[in-house]
């Protein structure tokens, strides 16, 4: 879920310099790979038994800063260093299955609903 959050400002910036006939096919869309994309990851999930969370590990790291009047006698201060790592989480499976029957029925109505709001888009924006 996380690499989603982390793809949306992307997909904002492309979306800036695609054509309005793009960008509302885009919109019709976004809906359908949202769900698309939440019912793998939980069938994933489900077949492992286990989610993954995405943490961000903080390591402070001694490093020079900056350089003394002296050659070659550099100060050293802290930097954070900052990493992203998956770490296994618990999930109740009896609930993971629910939602995922309750996104596959989403997923049926968009996949129904999608190809007409993309043709009114490319009627909209005839190329």
């Amino acid at each position: 879920m996380r690499a989603l959050v982390l793809l949306l400002p992307l997909g904002l910036l492309v979306s800036a310099c695609a054509t309005p006939r793009e960008s509302c096919i885009a919109d019709a869309t976004r809906d359908q790979v949202v769900v698309n994309h939440l019912v793998a990851q939980l069938e994933t999930d489900l077949a492992r038994g286990y989610g993954m969370k995405t943490v961000q590990v903080v390591t402070p790291v001694w490093r020079p800063c900056r350089w003394n009047h002296r050659p070659g006698a550099p100060t050293m201060c802290w930097y954070d260093d900052v990493s992203t790592e998956q770490k296994p989480v618990a999930i109740d499976l009896t609930a993971t299955k629910a939602r995922l029957v309750e996104l596959r029925a989403k997923q049926a109505e968009l996949a129904r609903t999608t190809p007409t709001r993309v043709a009114a888009c490319q009627a909209q924006f005839p190329q």
